[in-house]
């Protein structure tokens, strides 16, 4: 799948509004790495690419073109859409926010700047919790 040494998905979505920059340092992050990252910039296009199969995680900026919790809430909604574990990136969001992330079916949170430890450890935690 990969050649990490730890749990970390090899192919992996990320859905990031019109500047991309959260795609730009994902992929400077964990190409290396031997991940494989998907980007999307049209909240629009996430549902058809989920349908296709193979991701391990969607990670969802929570941008001004892309609400990450918005995006969870509304591919829960889509019946027969595989599930995968959803991580939003962002400013950092309190114990109530996270709480109604969680229940939208968010498995983690990074906070921006992004940080190659933080990014392997949330997409491990994130994988480890089944997706809602």
């Amino acid at each position: 799948m990969n050649d990490l040494d730890f749990d970390v998905p090899a192919r992996v979505l990320v859905a990031d509004d019109a500047d991309g920059l959260v795609a730009v340092v994902m992929q400077a992050l964990l190409e290396p790495m031997g991940c494989e990252v998907e980007t999307v910039d049209d909240a629009a296009d996430i549902a058809p690419r989920l349908r296709r199969g193979g991701y391990a995680a969607l990670v969802a900026e929570r941008g001004r073109t892309i609400d990450g919790l918005a995006l969870a809430r509304a591919l829960g909604e889509i019946p027969d859409l595989p599930r995968v574990p959803i991580l939003l990136v962002g400013e950092t969001i309190d114990t109530i926010g996270m709480a109604h992330a969680f229940s939208a079916g968010v498995r983690g949170h990074l906070s921006t700047p992004l940080r190659l430890g933080e990014v392997v450890d949330a997409l491990t935690d994130c994988m480890a919790s089944p997706a809602a």
